[in-house]
């Protein structure tokens, strides 16, 4: 017989509760027999000693605490400056192709503008570019629109302003629709 990894954590968790429910008994029975052994027939405890706990003597030995220390970030991995470029080729999705793509600056300071710029080509017509930034601690949309050429074949560009760090997580998530409603994703991973 076969048993499936649910069937075998609740048989695990049954077998738990199991030695739970035996030790309490056990640990009751024991301490009822202590109390009965020192009781007369009637359950009282004249005169007789019932079982109690020794109190804990305080030693003098010094305890060890341990101080916790801050765990060191590590360093991030460089990025190139300036204006980048790249050439994806096709995304998921679709028949919609990012023929170049061009970051500037790659690397902005943080206050700054980052313009996108991408030729992208569809047969059935691009009609939208959404962008998604994502930084250390935040998510950064924006919109591109059609600045040069047609929607079968043009360049759409846009902007943000960097308003996070992106020390350790900065992706660009593209995601294009075109004239079908077929919604295409690119994703880079810029640092």
């Amino acid at each position: 017989m076969k048993l499936s990894s649910r069937n075998i954590i609740l048989l695990f968790c049954t077998f738990c509760l199991l030695q739970v429910f035996v030790i309490s008994f056990v640990s009751q029975k024991v301490r009822g027999d202590v109390l009965a052994a020192n009781a007369d027939n009637n359950g009282n405890h004249y005169g007789k000693k019932t079982p109690t706990s020794t109190p804990m003597k305080p030693t003098n030995t010094p305890t060890v605490t341990a101080i916790p220390t801050a765990t060191p970030s590590p360093t991030p991995r460089s990025i190139p400056g300036g204006p980048q470029t790249f050439f994806p080729g096709g995304m998921t999705g679709s028949n919609t192709t990012i023929k170049k793509g061009t970051i500037t600056p790659y690397d902005p300071p943080q206050g700054s503008t980052q313009t996108v710029e991408l030729q992208i080509a569809d047969p059935n017509n691009v009609k939208s570019v959404q962008v998604m930034v994502t930084t250390d601690s935040a998510c950064s949309p924006f919109s591109l629109t059609l600045s040069s050429g047609t929607a079968l074949d043009g360049v759409w560009s846009g902007s943000w302003v960097v308003n996070n760090t992106y020390a350790y997580t900065y992706l660009m998530s593209i995601e294009v629709t075109n004239g079908n409603n077929a919604i295409s994703h690119l994703d880079l991973t810029l640092r």
